[in-house]
């Protein structure tokens, strides 16, 4: 928790990027595995979380290399979501299509085993899942407006685009941006805030 300089508690956002490998026993349904078709190596996030209007709005961006010799498409998860822009190695647009909580991207060339790629993705979002928002009511009146992640099984999908599958492991960083004067915290080793003002900008990496 945290407070501003000289004044009481305010009102705090918290942000936890959680994707977590869980493992459930019993007579869950069998659910293959699927297979993948890239290494993602890092994911950089770099969102606006809005709590009035509970969306959000940014761009991700993932660097991965090819685990086939004939790559021409790539399929992410994502649902809840519009795509305005999807960048190849962050110059040349990329056709793509949405299918239900699949994204699909359509690559420029055919990728060869090995090779790497940077896919970089403008986006926003109004997630049901993955990403709840709390805000105060007649209710509550005294309530703490607040938005928090809880991605666990396959669930982060739903506020960002990415491969939300347990079966790959990949780096990755933050850039969170609030209002003022909401706090922010994440998961990752905290780099800095940059407050402009109206908005707080966070970063961990």
């Amino acid at each position: 928790m945290a407070s501003t300089e000289g004044g009481p508690l305010k009102i705090i956002a918290s942000f936890i990027l959680a994707i977590v490998v869980a493992g459930f026993a019993g007579d869950a349904p069998y659910n293959p595995t699927p297979d993948r078709y890239v290494d993602i190596h890092h994911s950089k996030i770099d969102i606006r979380v809005d709590l009035d209007d509970s969306t959000v709005t940014g761009n991700v961006t993932h660097i991965m290399s090819s685990l086939r010799t004939d790559l021409y498409i790539i399929q992410l998860d994502c649902e809840d979501t519009e795509i305005q822009q999807v960048l190849i190695n962050n110059n040349r647009p990329l056709e793509y299509s949405l299918n239900g909580p699949k994204l699909n991207i359509e690559l420029d060339r055919t990728y060869g085993f090995d090779d790497t790629l940077t896919l970089s993705i403008d986006y926003s979002a109004k997630p049901k899942k993955g990403l709840y928002f709390v805000r105060s009511d007649k209710g509550y009146p005294n309530k703490n407006n607040q938005a928090w992640t809880q991605g666990e099984g396959m669930d982060n999908h739903n506020w960002v685009p990415l491969w939300d599958y347990p079966n790959d492991r990949a780096t990755f960083e933050v850039i969170l941006t609030v209002d003022t004067p909401y706090t922010a915290v994440s998961n990752g080793e905290f780099v800095g805030m940059t407050d402009k003002g109206t908005t707080r900008t966070f970063h961990w990496h």
